[in-house]
């Protein structure tokens, strides 16, 4: 067998002779890192300009994860590494760091904080908040499981934290167990964002695969559909369920038979592995499994409310043919009793057996589906398209069923809410069987006008606060609707406008402004007030920090083009500018210091303090090397000592004569005039 060594980039076997590696690609040859021949010494030395790696603190199938210290900041981080193996998908990549720079917008308590995110040397990294603590999953093990009041104190944070991520777009997608860290203080927060969604979709995943980890996964995200905030939900319900039993209520003897328990199996109930969790409680852990997501808590909130309120849960389960059976929180145990067959248990086989029958008749051989079997609550406008005659005779009753349930729910006023059971979500649910479906496109368009009418009336009627609530109900289910746009802009954008306005009629404080002006913008890129004032921001720093750079004042010129980097950060001009004016201020200072001393040094010349004035003169020769003042100044205390001793020789104060002609010879001792002059004070003396 070839000697054989590991791959420096995905740390696979390879021949020690190999000069590309066979499982990541990467070439062997023509690299120059120093360090040891594998992964984390390359990963050490690709990364050594900003960050010092100490120790690997995690490793999982998508990334590594290190302790290491940002040096540019002297603070310890989280380094998350993505391995060599993934960074030949240009697609993933693209993904994995658009999805890490849309982390890093996340700014919640609960949900840890992205600080870096690029790519040095070929190493593709995510530097993070790093956390001292212990992953929920190792402390669920450690204590077997927790108590109710500990599951609510780590969960209920969780699912708030959730909320403000699905808010701004960002679903997670990978929710367990073991990506919530409770810090040694307490507080849990999420973590691993991005990678999961970095690689759904692209070639690391074979077609119709799912990314994730299958036990925490929600049956639409296991069947590989579209999924929404709501399937974190899910996945946060079975991290519930595993705190307080210990176990997972999804588990098969692979990941096959575990998704196919997700997707068509109902979870053991809780009390069943533990007697003393509340009914309560074990109601809000069956809702958030439910498979339906419309049957699911909806939003985080609704979830940490129900858990921190200890609220009795009244559970609406839609089955398969959207026949709806309620069930009270005093039996919302879901597990199947072998005692006896419920009456609701009878009915559901016999309509079973009804349907197979109707089926049979309507669907045999050689004949036609029949548009009679069906009720006739529907107009027959809703099939005359292409696309009717290809459904099956159920599917088309299913329609029609939704239909009427719709209707009915339309002629109650209930359009979107209550959640998962509202006029919308059942007329999409009719678009998502039959996608030109006639009434529901119009019921559709219709909600959507009366309610954009009704929010334009509480505008109109000064009452924001409900115009609000009804734009945020409405906009969960018309994301990209440009009249919902226009509304949100009159109801968010107009009030700020007005403080904007006001601002800038009162020489208003820059910071506040352009607060202002970056929320509008948010929301309404192209809005002209906002940008008008952006602008003139820029104008102000720009033509004061100019005015104040021509005028000489350079500390003043600085302060503005520093003020205006802090809002415009990229601008060019600005840096541009302030480095100059530094420049300048070094100058200035420099010229000012000799100055000073140059006056000092006049001083002591005028004063007789010679040393003094010969050290001064000799300081401003170094600050300014050929200065006119200090060139010669050995000449110029010389010349006034001589002026001194012939002062004093002319007043016959001979003593003092001798002494300074004595002191002028120390600076020029072979000057023939000066032996001449004090020789003759002395015989005087």
């Amino acid at each position: 067998m070839d000697d054989q060594q590991k791959c420096p980039y995905c740390g696979e076997l390879i021949k020690s002779k190999a000069t590309k590696c066979r499982f990541c690609g990467e070439w062997l040859i023509q690299k120059t890192q120093p360090g040891g021949n594998d992964s984390e010494s390359h990963i050490k030395w690709a990364l050594a300009e900003k960050y010092e790696i100490q120790q690997e603190v995690g490793h999982g199938g998508m990334a590594v994860v290190y302790k290491a210290i940002q040096k540019n900041l002297d603070r310890v981080v989280a380094l998350k590494i993505l391995p060599q193996q993934f960074t030949h998908d240009k697609e993933f990549l693209e993904r994995f760091h658009r999805e890490a720079r849309q982390a890093a917008r996340l700014s919640h308590p609960n949900i840890v904080a992205i600080y870096d995110e690029g790519i040095e040397n070929g190493v593709h990294y995510i530097a993070m908040e790093f956390l001292d603590g212990i992953d929920l999953h190792a402390l669920i093990k450690q204590k077997r499981y927790l108590s109710i009041e500990q599951a609510i104190n780590y969960i209920s944070p969780i699912a708030e934290a959730l909320e403000y991520a699905h808010l701004r777009g960002i679903v997670h997608r990978d929710i367990k167990s073991a990506n919530i860290i409770v810090t040694n203080s307490g507080r849990p927060v999420l973590t691993d964002f991005g990678i999961a969604f970095a690689a759904s979709g692209t070639k690391l995943t074979n077609p119709g695969a799912v990314v994730g980890t299958p036990e925490y996964m929600s049956p639409e995200q296991a069947e590989g559909a579209g999924i929404d905030g709501r399937s974190d939900i899910f996945s946060l319900g079975i991290v519930l369920f595993e705190s307080v039993t210990g176990q997972v209520p999804f588990k098969g003897d692979n990941p096959i038979t575990t998704i196919y328990k997700i997707v068509h199996d109902n979870p053991v109930s809780p009390k069943s592995l533990r007697k003393d969790i509340p009914i309560w409680f074990e109601g809000v852990i069956t809702k958030c499994l439910f498979k339906n997501p419309s049957n699911r808590f909806q939003r985080g909130t609704e979830l940490s409310e129900a858990l921190r309120k200890q609220k009795s849960i009244d559970l609406n389960i839609v089955d398969g043919r959207s026949r709806t059976i309620k069930i009270s929180s005093k039996i919302a145990n879901l597990r199947k009793e072998k005692q006896s067959i419920s009456f609701s248990g009878i009915l559901i086989s016999v309509i079973i057996i009804l349907i197979a029958i109707l089926s049979f008749l309507v669907l045999r051989p050689g004949s036609e589906p029949s548009s009679q079997v069906f009720s006739n609550s529907v107009g027959d406008e809703d099939f005359k398209d292409g696309n009717w005659n290809k459904f099956q005779g159920f599917e088309k009753g299913r329609i029609k069923t939704l239909l009427d349930e719709a209707a009915a729910l339309y002629s109650k006023n209930n359009l979107v809410n209550p959640p998962g059971k509202n006029a919308v979500e059942i007329y999409k649910e009719v678009l998502r069987l039959h996608s030109t479906n006639v009434t529901a496109l119009q019921r559709l368009d219709n909600i959507l006008k009366d309610l954009i009418n009704k929010a334009e009336g509480e505008l109109a009627g000064n009452n924001s606060d409900q115009a609000k609530s009804i734009y945020q109900q409405v906009s969960r289910y018309y994301p990209d609707n440009s009249e919902l746009r226009n509304l949100e802009k009159r109801i968010y954008v107009s009030p700020l406008e007005k403080r904007l306005q006001e601002y800038v009629a009162q020489e208003y404080e820059v910071n506040v402004a352009y607060d202002y002006i970056q929320d509008i913008l948010k929301i309404d890129p192209d809005n002209n007030i906002a940008s008008t004032a952006l602008k003139n921001i820029y104008n102000r720093y720009q033509s004061e920090g100019e005015k104040a750079f021509v005028s000489g004042k350079w500390s003043r010129a600085a302060d503005l083009f520093r003020d205006g980097l802090k809002y415009f950060r990229d601008d060019n001009n600005f840096s541009v500018k302030l480095s100059e004016s530094q420049q300048k201020i070094k100058v200035q200072s420099a010229q000012e210091k000799i100055n000073r001393t140059l006056s000092q040094a006049d001083n002591c010349l005028r004063s007789a303090d010679w040393d003094c004035a010969l050290s001064r003169y000799a300081e401003v020769l170094q600050l300014s090397p050929g200065n006119p003042r200090a060139t010669n100044y050995k000449d110029r205390v010389l010349e006034a000592i001589t002026r001194l001793g012939d002062t004093q020789r002319e007043k016959k104060d001979y003593e003092a004569a001798v002494q300074t002609y004595g002191k002028a010879l120390e600076l020029n001792p072979d000057n023939k005039l000066l032996k001449i002059k004090r020789s003759e004070a002395e015989l005087k003396k």
